[in-house]
C-alpha cells in the first residue's frame, strides 16, 4: 500500500494577510483624490497658462520651480526617514 502525507501549513496568529484593501492604502488613495480634487478645483491655475493670475506670477515665476521641487522632495521623504528611524529604534531581536 502506498501511503500520502498531507502538510497543513497554518498562518501564525500574530502574521497579517496581505490583501489590497487594507486602511493603509484606503487612506492613501482617499488623500489621492482629495489631492486631486484639490488640484483640479482650487489650484488649476497652475496648470492653466492662460490664467490671468500668471501675470502676477511672471516676474519670479522661475524661483517657484526649485521651491517646488524641494516642497516635493520633503515630503516624500519624511515618510522614509521616520521608516528607517523607526525601524533602528527596534531591537532586531523582537522581529
Amino acid at each position: 500500500m502506498s501511503s500520502t502525507t498531507v502538510t497543513i501549513q497554518r498562518e501564525s496568529p500574530g502574521a497579517k494577510s496581505r490583501t489590497i484593501f487594507r486602511p493603509k492604502y484606503m487612506l492613501f488613495a482617499f488623500i489621492g483624490l482629495v489631492f486631486a480634487y484639490v488640484l483640479g478645483h482650487n489650484e488649476s491655475f497652475l496648470i492653466n497658462r492662460a490664467n490671468p493670475v500668471w501675470h502676477h506670477y511672471e516676474p519670479f515665476k522661475w524661483w517657484l520651480l526649485p521651491h517646488g521641487l524641494a516642497g516635493a522632495c520633503a515630503l516624500l521623504l519624511v515618510p522614509c526617514n521616520f521608516r528607517i528611524a523607526f525601524a533602528s529604534a527596534i531591537p532586531s531581536s523582537i522581529e
